[in-house]
């Protein structure tokens, strides 16, 4: 099920973004001291900072446990820029991503956007292509 995150599930966002980062910084060698700013060593903040301005939260749970979590920024003019689609790696290629894209695809409809902008890291190209 993916729900719109409040406050309290901060916490939970936070672990689910550093856990699903953390592969990407560990295979080339990121850290915190040689790269302070990736989304592994995201800080809470930053998620604070998203909630107070605006941004659409959103957790994708599994037996009332976060598996999942996306954010959408609107950029204005109908654009909106999808942020930290992470999904803890013990759930990963079982569609739960796929799942958190296509509900964001339908809430930028929703909302009367009509362009969305990706950034792409780590596995997500490839596993993007492989789906089409």
């Amino acid at each position: 099920m993916i729900k719109q995150v409040q406050a309290p599930d901060l916490e939970h966002c936070l672990s689910v973004i550093r856990k699903s980062f953390a592969t990407v910084a560990k295979e080339f060698n990121i850290t915190e001291e040689n790269c302070p700013n990736h989304t592994s060593f995201i800080k809470m903040q930053r998620l604070e900072y998203h909630m107070e301005n605006g941004h659409f939260m959103y957790g994708y749970f599994s037996n009332e446990c976060m598996i999942g979590y996306v954010s959408l920024e609107n950029k204005g003019n109908g654009v909106f820029e999808l942020n930290n689609l992470a999904i803890l790696p013990e759930y990963r290629h079982k569609g739960f991503g796929k799942q958190l894209l296509d509900f964001c695809k339908a809430k930028v409809k929703e909302l009367n956007g009509y362009n969305i902008i990706i950034l792409f890291t780590g596995e997500t190209q490839s596993s993007l292509s492989e789906t089409g």
